[in-house]
């Protein structure tokens, strides 16, 4: 995660590969588990450099637990690379949606 996160976004840049993912994962979790005014919570994945399939079932994840919260969770941006892995893995829809900003 990254310094630049504001009330409401956090920012992902760099690496989400599996080595990664405990690390994310806790920052994640603390995130989704915060107060939200609005009931939603935006992660801007434009600053990925790589991701790997770990690092794409930890979005799905997250998906997953705000959704069971009551949370809505909105992915912002997508980096070349993370494009390519899901569409890859024919994923791009189920994690970021179709109407992505």
């Amino acid at each position: 995660m990254s310094a630049k996160d504001t009330p409401g976004v956090i920012a992902l840049a760099g690496r989400l590969e599996i080595k990664d993912v405990a690390r994310v994962q806790t920052q994640l979790l603390q995130a989704l588990g915060a107060p939200h005014a609005d009931g939603a919570l935006a992660i801007d994945l434009s600053g990925l450099e790589t991701v790997d399939t770990a690092g794409v079932q930890l979005l799905l994840a997250a998906k997953r637990e705000a959704v069971r919260s009551g949370l809505r969770l909105d992915y912002r941006g997508e980096s070349s690379e993370l494009r390519g892995v899901l569409e890859l893995l024919g994923l791009r829809e189920a994690v970021l949606g179709s109407d992505i900003a």
